[in-house]
């Protein structure tokens, strides 16, 4: 299916350590392997403090979602693939996940792997 995409774009939201590898290198590399041309963006969010984060649980999740189908609609994607990591009930009913946001406010088709 990537093989036939007009255009791959591998996404991801954070920062780099100093000196560390980037993560996305190896997924462009295997890609490649594969015949897919992609191209690989880190787009930096802000770092909140735990205490905040327990305040308004689903600031960063919801935020990195949103950034995630707002650059969809900015590249005209009809497609968005990606992983649905869960975390334990507890974790999930406090923190939130990015999943759940997907789920419940997609505007794009997703493809969803676990």
């Amino acid at each position: 299916m990537l093989q036939r995409a007009t255009a791959v774009e591998v996404l991801r939201f954070g920062s780099l350590e100093p000196g560390a590898e980037e993560p996305l290198d190896a997924v462009a590399a295997y890609l490649r392997a594969h015949g897919v041309s992609a191209t690989c963006s880190v787009r930096p969010v802000r770092e909140i403090s735990f205490s905040e984060r327990m305040l308004t649980p689903t600031v960063v999740d919801a935020s990195i979602a949103e950034l995630l189908l707002s650059h969809a609609a900015d590249m005209g994607a009809n497609l968005i693939v990606m992983g649905g990591y869960g975390h334990t009930r507890a974790y999930e009913l406090v923190l939130g996940g990015v999943t759940r946001t997907m789920r419940g406010s997609m505007t794009v088709s997703v493809l969803m792997s676990h």
